[in-house]
């Protein structure tokens, strides 16, 4: 039996999707009645992150440092 998809240990938790979905709001200037949304985007990209063994990407994600 191979869930390597729904596997615990590629499950984020619930404070690592806030903290990027919070993200999200944030770089789309606070917008009203996406918080679902982002919430399953920032779920979806960690889990999927941590299925493909990729390391996570940075967050928040770097701006153009020094412009």
């Amino acid at each position: 039996m191979d869930d390597t998809k729904s596997s615990p240990q590629n499950q984020p938790t619930p404070e690592e999707i806030a903290l990027r979905a919070h993200g999200y709001y944030q770089q789309e200037n606070f917008p009203e009645n996406r918080d679902l949304e982002h919430w399953f985007r920032a779920e979806r990209e960690l889990t999927e992150e941590r299925s493909s063994n990729t390391p996570p990407s940075p967050w928040p994600p770097e701006s153009g440092a020094g412009t």
